[in-house]
């Protein structure tokens, strides 16, 4: 995303004309698949993961304005952590899945315990409630094939 925007600043702040600019489109594709072609790795499961989660939990406190931003933020987190998997004499591990399911529940866990009617609590639960059905219409629609 970092990319994205120094491209974009650097065209609309530079003195190229728009017919100079055709000759960056390669450059710019060639970044753009290195970016997307870095695969996470087992570090991002202990660096980033425990530290990209509380920040989304903690603005879907404040107002559900925000909420189906933070969704599709929490579902590419997830689908980065889906492709972390380990190899073994009995098959393939999914670690990164385990592992954010793992951080996903303890910040679930933490709100469990505050009564009904808290607003703040509230909140989280029907932001996880709109993830779940949101990751499940995914799902069908992947199955289906449904646009």
């Amino acid at each position: 995303m970092d990319a994205a925007l120094l491209f974009f600043l650097f065209l609309h702040t530079s003195n190229i004309s728009k017919g100079d600019r055709s000759d960056f489109q390669p450059k710019w594709r060639e970044i753009m698949v290195n970016a997307r072609a870095r695969a996470a790795t087992a570090s991002y499961l202990t660096d980033i993961l425990p530290t990209a989660l509380p920040p989304i939990f903690e603005q879907c406190q404040s107002t559900t304005a925000n909420h189906r931003k933070n969704i599709v933020a929490l579902r590419k987190i997830q689908d980065t952590c889906a492709t972390i998997t380990e190899e073994t004499a009995r098959g393939t591990r999914l670690v990164g899945e385990k592992a954010f399911n793992g951080v996903f529940i303890d910040m679930l866990n933490r709100v469990l315990g505050v009564k009904k009617g808290v607003s703040v609590a509230d909140r989280v639960v029907k932001f996880v409630a709109s993830y779940i059905t949101y990751i499940t219409e995914l799902g069908t629609c992947r199955d289906d094939s449904c646009s």
